[in-house]
């Protein structure tokens, strides 16, 4: 009997967790979907080649998923604060564990990203929809000058990209860069 009820446990808890994914990607219309690990490495070797690894910066990475870039960020730039945004429930209590280790450096958000001020930030990485990309330009626009946006695979509808990076692996995914002016 006790093994019975330890699997029906588990199965009962990776239902709600399959389920709680499915309703959220229904709300939001994307699915949490890390990036690829060599798009990662890619997107932070640019963005290390364009600011001092030493620097002071505030950081965000808009749907931050499961923590993962919002870590490489928070490695590669050890004197910044970086702030994730993750509406998904699931992904966004799996990123606040991950990242516990990091102290008041790194934290996440779980309010809706789109009423958000993101003009603070010397940095923003985003892995959205076109749709969502689109429906974030205005906040893009507040940005100062001199802050990057990051784009992992969609680009900002209208805007000219200061650099596009191309990660390949077997598949091969647009890096969009852009500088504010």
């Amino acid at each position: 009997m006790g093994i019975d009820f330890i699997f029906a446990a588990i199965l009962l808890s990776l239902m709600i967790i399959i389920a709680t994914c499915l309703y959220y990607e229904r709300i939001v219309g994307i699915s949490p979907t890390p990036s690829l690990p060599w798009v990662r490495s890619k997107i932070i070797e640019s963005v290390k080649s364009r600011m001092n690894v030493d620097g002071k910066y505030e950081i965000a990475e808009l749907g931050s998923g499961w923590g993962g870039m919002s870590i490489s960020l928070a490695n590669a730039f050890p004197k910044s604060l970086v702030r994730g945004f993750e509406i998904s429930f699931f992904p966004y209590w799996v990123s606040v564990i991950r990242y516990l280790r990091f102290g008041n450096r790194v934290s996440s958000s779980n309010n809706c990203l789109f009423k958000e001020d993101i003009s603070k930030f010397d940095l923003v990485i985003c892995y959205l929809s076109n749709h969502h990309m689109q429906k974030l330009r205005p906040q893009l626009k507040k940005m100062k000058k001199g802050s990057i946006i990051v784009s992992n695979g969609f680009a900002i509808p209208d805007w000219k990209e200061d650099e596009i990076i191309i990660a390949q692996k077997g598949i091969e995914i647009k890096i969009f860069i852009y500088v504010v002016s």
